[in-house]
């Protein structure tokens, strides 16, 4: 896997060269701080940040997120007139422009369909749904679970059981 870098335009242009249809965001990393150490590149500002790795326990580890700095990621034109799907996977992958506003992390280039997974686990949006969960399955130490024939009840979350025809129950939250 080998790219180009064009660092004399705005936002700047990372290239995955032919014939190379995928790149990691690790193999990102790598070339990005390859070309960044070289001496030919350090009157540029740097292109990325990256975070990420860190240990959750066990053999579990936070994805890595890479922030391209006025930069964006391509692969190379194709001749066609079949279109290449490539991808970019491995991590995360944002990009901001000269002034840090958000802008597409992939430029287009001829003939090529670029595929970017990306991943996220709990969010800001959804921590505390995921608790709420957490509590009504009776998980949550010192928070027990309450079940009785009309209610259920976890902390602060009351739910109201009632049983319609045929041992069917119903549970609302009030």
């Amino acid at each position: 896997m080998a790219i180009s870098i064009d660092a004399e335009v705005s936002p700047r242009l990372i290239t995955v060269l032919s014939p190379d249809v995928a790149i990691t965001i690790q193999q990102l990393v790598d070339e990005v701080r390859a070309w960044e150490t070289d001496i030919n590149s350090l009157e540029y500002d740097h292109l990325i940040d990256a975070s990420g790795k860190d240990v959750l326990g066990g053999d579990v580890f936070v994805g890595v997120t890479v922030t391209l700095k006025n930069a964006q990621l391509e692969f190379a034109d194709r001749v066609g007139p079949t279109f290449v799907q490539c991808q970019v996977r491995g991590g995360n992958l944002v990009a901001v422009d000269g002034v840090g506003d958000p802008i597409a992390p992939i430029a287009t280039s001829d003939y090529t369909q670029v595929v970017l997974t990306q991943s996220s686990s709990a969010t800001l949006q959804n921590v505390d749904q995921i608790a709420e969960l957490h509590r009504l399955a009776g998980l949550e130490t010192g928070t027990p679970l309450v079940v009785t024939a009309t209610t259920r009840v976890a902390g602060a979350i009351t739910q109201d059981v009632t049983e319609a025809p045929a041992g069917t129950f119903t549970v609302e939250r009030t």
